[in-house]
């Protein structure tokens, strides 16, 4: 498969194929919830209580666990468009070519010259093309087909991601004024039964490192980061706020919490993806108090 494979592409997933491998032998010998223990001890150096969880990743890691059906629908990349078309309607979908259980070099060649391939159960398998000519379609095809094998949800233990059907789905590529991907607007929408809170991530680049502030929903800043690391400076508030938070409110309106990742493209809001497990439960925060507030705002499952 190396051979066939874009070198990138095979020294990433060649590491997490082992990952995969070793963890179903733990998941096989330990159980599930075992399993997410151990997972969570060993990058936090600490137990996890499962089942009266305080704080954000806790609560996350305890989701890990859970039967919801709204989890494996945001996680399919598929059917998680028809429940957006019904939630905000069609305009914020990106336009999708084909939806395919394996593409072959000739469904790429009747593709635009730029477009962006996407497995319909993966986080990290996409494969961007910004010159079709200049690419090898054989090899696009072989590493986008091989990705279907990959089982995601065995990595960290977001199981439900294991529940999609696997498709390849190609779609119009994304750019923003300047011609580069677009960075998309990560919003946390939290609902505990007694009041909602947003909080929304904003990235940018300097010299390739990736930065990023977190904000209100009025878009004042706030004194900590989630994932990433900051270097102070304040984004210009989106003309379209208000718009961006009432499209948040109708994709989050069905659970307690759930990440939602737009695009803000001159102005035109498009739909990313929703997440309900960010950063699989491992993101750091820069203060344990920021962890614990987070935990207070999501509140327990419905």
């Amino acid at each position: 498969m190396k051979k066939k494979m874009r070198q990138e592409d095979y020294e990433k997933w060649s590491y997490y194929i082992k990952m995969i491998r070793e963890h179903r032998r733990l998941l096989w010998r330990y159980g599930r919830k075992k399993f997410v223990q151990l997972l969570y001890q060993q990058r936090w150096k600490q137990k996890v209580d499962l089942d009266h969880p305080v704080g954000f990743n806790e609560k996350l890691n305890a989701r890990k666990l859970s039967k919801n059906p709204l989890f494996v629908l945001g996680a399919d990349k598929v059917k998680v468009r028809n429940y957006v078309e019904e939630k905000i309607g069609r305009k914020h979908l990106i336009p999708q070519y084909f939806c395919k259980k394996k593409v072959t070099v000739e469904d790429l060649q009747k593709l635009p010259n730029q477009f962006i391939l996407k497995t319909s159960n993966g986080s990290g398998t996409n494969i961007i093309v910004r010159n079709k000519k200049q690419e090898d379609l054989q090899q696009i095809c072989d590493t986008i087909n091989f990705f279907t094998k990959i089982k995601y949800g065995y990595i960290w233990g977001e199981f439900y991601y294991n529940k999609v059907p696997i498709r390849i789905v190609a779609e119009k590529l994304l750019e923003d004024e300047n011609g580069d991907i677009p960075n998309d607007l990560k919003i946390h929408c939290f609902n505990n039964g007694r009041e909602k809170h947003k909080i929304i991530e904003s990235y940018y680049k300097i010299e390739g490192q990736i930065y990023k502030n977190c904000y209100d929903e009025n878009w004042k800043p706030l004194n900590y980061v989630y994932g990433f690391t900051s270097d102070g400076r304040k984004i210009p508030r989106p003309k379209n706020l208000k718009e961006i938070i009432k499209i948040a409110d109708k994709l989050s309106e069905d659970t307690n919490y759930v990440r939602v990742d737009l695009y803000n493209i001159k102005n035109k809001l498009y739909f990313g993806e929703l997440t309900f497990i960010p950063g699989a439960g491992y993101a750091h925060f820069s203060s344990k108090d920021a962890d614990l507030l987070w935990g207070e705002y999501m509140g327990n499952e419905k």
